[in-house]
C-alpha cells in the first residue's frame, strides 16, 4: 500500500462540504504535493477560479470522466447532491471503472459523502470488489480559532468487510474530524433526524436573542447556549469539559427555567426519536451525547456571522438540514416566540412535553426526507 503522503485523490463535486474537509487532505499529503496528486470537478463556473486559487489544485468544469482519468486516483472522494449521485454512478464512474480495470490498474476506493445511495448500489454498478464507505462528517473543524482536539464527529458505515489496512488510513485521514462512529447501512438516515435537528439549535438560539432583543431584553446568544451547554451536560453527564452555569446574573428565575425547558425538550424529543426509530440505545445515547455538546459549544464560542456561514455551508439546495430549517420555522419557532411573551414558571412541564413532541415529529419528517434524497 502507498506511503498516505503519495495518494492520488480525485474529488467528484467540490461543494462547501469537500471544502470544509479539505485540511483532512493537505494534512494527509501535504501542501507542496497537492497541484500532482490531487484533482476535483464542480458545476459552478462562477467559483471554479476561486476554488482553484484557494485549494492550489485542478479544478475541472463538468467533467468527471476526464478528471478521473487524468489523475487515476487511489481514492475518489465523490461528494455531489444525492440526487444526481446514482446517475454519476452509472454513467462516469461505470465507464472509469470499466476503463481502469481493462487497463488491469487498481480501482479506487471511494469515500462516499451522500449518505444515499448505500454502498450496496455502488457494488451494484461498479463491481462487488468495490471498497465503498459513507462518510458524514460534521463540517466544524475549528471552533473559536482553536483546531478541534477531542471534539469534532463523523461516521462512516462500510459496504463490507474493509482489509485492515484501507480501514486504518481511512481513520488516519479524518483523524482531525473528531470521533468516528461507525454505522451500519440502515441507521444512517435515522441518526440524520436526530444529527440535523441538534445543528437546528443555531436557529433555535438566534430565535430566542433575537426575540429578547425585540422585547427590549438583548442577551447575546453566547450566553444562551452557554447556559444550555452547561444544562445539557447535567443531563448527559457529558465526558468532556464542564462550562459551568455562569452569567445567570442577566437572567431571572422565569428565563433560567424556560431555556432549561427548551435544553429538556431538545433531549427529550430527539430521545424518544431515537426510541421510536428503534434505533440501538446504546449508539443513539452516544450520538446525542456528542452532538449535542458539540453544536451548543460550537454556538457558546462563535460570533453570529460564523453561526450563519456554518448553517449556510452544510444546508445543501433540497437536502436534509434545509428541511431540518424549514420543519423548525413551519412547527416550532412560533411556540419558543409565544412562551416568551407570556414567559411564567407556571404551566412549564406540559409546554416542554409539547415542544418536546414537535421535536420528535420534525427528526421524524428529516429522516422521511433523507430516504427520498437519491431517488
Amino acid at each position: 500500500m502507498k506511503k498516505d503522503s503519495d495518494l492520488r485523490i480525485t474529488i467528484i463535486g467540490l461543494g462547501n462540504l469537500m471544502e470544509a474537509i479539505f485540511p483532512c487532505i493537505i494534512e494527509t499529503i501535504g501542501r507542496e504535493s497537492l497541484y500532482r496528486q490531487v484533482n476535483a470537478t464542480t458545476n459552478d463556473q462562477p467559483d471554479l477560479k476561486r476554488k482553484q486559487e484557494a485549494l492550489g489544485i485542478s479544478v475541472i468544469l463538468n467533467d468527471n470522466l476526464a478528471a478521473l482519468k487524468k489523475m487515476e486516483p487511489d481514492i475518489l472522494f465523490f461528494a455531489p447532491p444525492p440526487y444526481v449521485a446514482p446517475g454519476i454512478i452509472r454513467n462516469e464512474l461505470k465507464n472509469y471503472f470499466t476503463y481502469i480495470r481493462n487497463k488491469s490498474a487498481v480501482v479506487p476506493e471511494i469515500y462516499a459523502f451522500p449518505p444515499t445511495p448505500p454502498g450496496a448500489f455502488y457494488e451494484e454498478i461498479l463491481g462487488k470488489d468495490l471498497l465503498v464507505v459513507n462518510i458524514l462528517p460534521h463540517p466544524v473543524r475549528v471552533i473559536g480559532g482553536k483546531p478541534l482536539t477531542d471534539e469534532g464527529f463523523y461516521s462512516r458505515t462500510f459496504n463490507r468487510s474493509w482489509p485492515q489496512e484501507s480501514k486504518a488510513r481511512l481513520k488516519r485521514i479524518f483523524e482531525t474530524m473528531g470521533e468516528g462512529i461507525e454505522l451500519k447501512p440502515d441507521e444512517i438516515v435515522p441518526m440524520m433526524g436526530a444529527w440535523i435537528m441538534l445543528e437546528v439549535l443555531s436557529e433555535v438560539v438566534t430565535t430566542i436573542a433575537d426575540t429578547f432583543g425585540e422585547k427590549g431584553k438583548p442577551i447575546d446568544h453566547r450566553i444562551l447556549s452557554k447556559y444550555m451547554r452547561a444544562k445539557a451536560q447535567q443531563v448527559l453527564n457529558s465526558p468532556g469539559e464542564r462550562c459551568g452555569i455562569l452569567e445567570t446574573e442577566r437572567m431571572d428565575a422565569p428565563f433560567q427555567l424556560y431555556l432549561d425547558n427548551v435544553t429538556l425538550a431538545w433531549y427529550e424529543g430527539l430521545r424518544n426519536y431515537f426510541r421510536q426509530a428503534s434505533f440501538p440505545h446504546e449508539l443513539s445515547m452516544r450520538i446525542l451525547n456528542l452532538l449535542m455538546d458539540f453544536q451548543l459549544h460550537i454556538l457558546e464560542v462563535e460570533d453570529r456571522h460564523v453561526v450563519d456561514k456554518n448553517t449556510v455551508m452544510a444546508a445543501t439546495k433540497g437536502g436534509v438540514l434545509e428541511k431540518g430549517i424549514y420543519c423548525y420555522h413551519q412547527t416550532i419557532e412560533a411556540t419558543l416566540k409565544n412562551a416568551i411573551k407570556h414567559i411564567s414558571e407556571k404551566s412549564t412541564e406540559q409546554w416542554r412535553e409539547a415542544l418536546s413532541g414537535k421535536v420528535t415529529e420534525a427528526a421524524h419528517a428529516v429522516r422521511k426526507h433523507g430516504m427520498t434524497l437519491s431517488g
